[in-house]
């Protein structure tokens, strides 16, 4: 019987329970795995982001003048925009905010009289792609393209049904999707931060904001806020 000194668990399989009942492992430890059917704790929470503080307003900006209308002729379907006079910018609108001004085109239909666009309805340089990490514009990103404008960018934004955050495929980035990333669903929009370069690719002020980065609608007003302009995104 001297396996059974060695082994005794082969010789009395209860005697080892019996053992570990009269003598416990110490509070807080656990020898071998869960039992069957138990579930392990979950995962802590991930904190929620910190709130960002509002964008202060900015000094007036002038806008341009309204009235002109140009015409602009792409893939040889020409399209007709007005500089508006007003600062309510619609569904199909375009803000575009340039170093010393800014403007509000609206899509017309075709008028009696026009004139073809200016060099000071095309602007040429490289999109910024930063603003657009997350597949939408985050709101702490908010100030950043803020300084982007105040260094010289031209900002480009307009209302866009078909925007839409998609949530993101890193698990450790659902959170944001989650406390920001639907907002856009809500009230979707685009902006663009366009960084000027004379080697750069050459836009038409309109098309611009198509280019852009999904945003919540209110958070590109505070954008357009803190940079003095009157305009404002009503989706």
């Amino acid at each position: 019987m001297e396996y059974c000194t060695r082994r005794p668990d082969l010789c009395d399989p209860y005697g080892v329970a019996r053992e570990s009942a009269r003598n416990p492992p110490p509070a807080g430890t656990q020898e071998g795995p869960p039992p069957l059917g138990t579930q392990a704790e979950p995962p802590a929470p991930i904190p929620p982001p910190l709130p960002v503080p509002e964008l202060p307003p900015g000094p007036p900006r002038p806008q341009e003048a309204g009235g002109v209308v140009v015409r602009y002729r792409r893939l040889l379907i020409p399209t007709y925009w007005q500089v508006a006079s007003d600062a309510v910018a619609r569904l199909g609108d375009v803000v575009v905010v340039f170093p010393d001004k800014w403007l509000l085109l609206r899509r017309v239909r075709r008028p009696h009289s026009w004139s073809d666009p200016d060099e000071g309805f095309f602007v040429s340089g490289h999109l910024n792609r930063q603003v657009c990490a997350y597949s939408f514009l985050p709101r702490g990103a908010l100030e950043y393209v803020v300084n982007l404008a105040k260094s010289g960018a031209v900002i480009a934004a307009m209302c866009d049904i078909r925007a839409r955050a998609k949530p993101p495929r890193r698990l450790e980035l659902q959170w944001l999707w989650r406390s920001e990333g639907y907002l856009v669903n809500l009230s979707p929009a685009r902006v663009a931060v366009l960084q000027p370069a004379a080697g750069g690719r050459r836009y038409f002020v309109a098309d611009l904001a198509k280019k852009g980065c999904p945003a919540y609608s209110h958070w590109v007003n505070q954008v357009l806020q803190a940079l003095g302009v009157l305009a404002r995104l009503v989706c």
